[in-house]
């Protein structure tokens, strides 16, 4: 009866967390999952939707500590696949991009074909100035999913600021664009570019609407400060 009392008292707090997650409450949802934790510090689901739940408030390194706790449990209903894209996420996100190429290499291994984890290398291998790899990367995504956005504009960024072919750069960002038309990330992109050619107007004119979109972005910000000097 004790163990069936105390399932119920876990399943009621990951229920409530569930709930206020769902409200983007997450700071409450925290407090609901730590109350399970406290009653079952090894449960798989418990960790998981901690570790969610950190990197949704933006405190990455402790949910990385949370899924590699995961990740160290010898049985769990929980995809390895995804969790190691989490990880990967939260080490990104602390520009711990070596590492997180390792844990995104290991996914490929499973998954040759996931695109998410792809995406995620490409970013990584950007950010160490592995311009070739990572544009190697996106070409690849393309050969499996011709209609990710995500790669196009990506590959457009890369020639950006390697100073290669605008042109090019401009096709791959209107492809983007054209499908994604208030996605801020591509909106941004167009901007450098009109930027790089000198047509500032246009610049200012893309830049204004992405940080309409996304006003607390730091590269958006950075780009129009970028643009002020100019």
């Amino acid at each position: 009866m004790a163990e069936v009392d105390l399932n119920s008292k876990i399943r009621g707090f990951l229920d409530s967390a569930a709930r206020k997650g769902r409200s983007d409450n997450y700071a409450e949802a925290l407090d609901e999952l730590k109350a399970a934790e406290a009653l079952d510090r090894s449960n798989p689901v418990i960790m998981y939707n901690l570790g969610v739940c950190y990197s949704r408030t933006g405190q990455y390194k402790m949910a990385g500590e949370y899924f590699t706790r995961l990740m160290a449990q010898p049985t769990t209903f929980v995809d390895i696949v995804k969790v190691k894209k989490l990880l990967a996420y939260c080490l990104i996100m602390q520009k711990e991009y070596s590492t997180a190429i390792h844990y995104l290499d290991e996914c490929l291994a499973i998954a040759k074909r996931d695109t998410t984890a792809m995406n995620m290398k490409g970013y990584a291998l950007d950010r160490t100035g592995e311009y070739a790899r990572a544009v190697e990367i996106y070409k690849e995504i393309l050969s499996i999913d011709p209609e990710n956005y995500t790669a196009y504009n990506s590959m457009a960024y890369i020639l950006l600021r390697t100073d290669a072919d605008t042109a090019l750069a401009m096709r791959y960002a209107k492809i983007a664009l054209n499908a994604q038309p208030d996605n801020a990330a591509y909106l941004d992109t167009m901007g450098v570019i009109y930027m790089k050619k000198g047509q500032n107007d246009m610049a200012k004119k893309f830049f204004k609407k992405a940080l309409s979109i996304q006003p607390d972005s730091v590269e958006i910000k950075e780009h129009i400060s970028q643009l002020l000097k100019i």
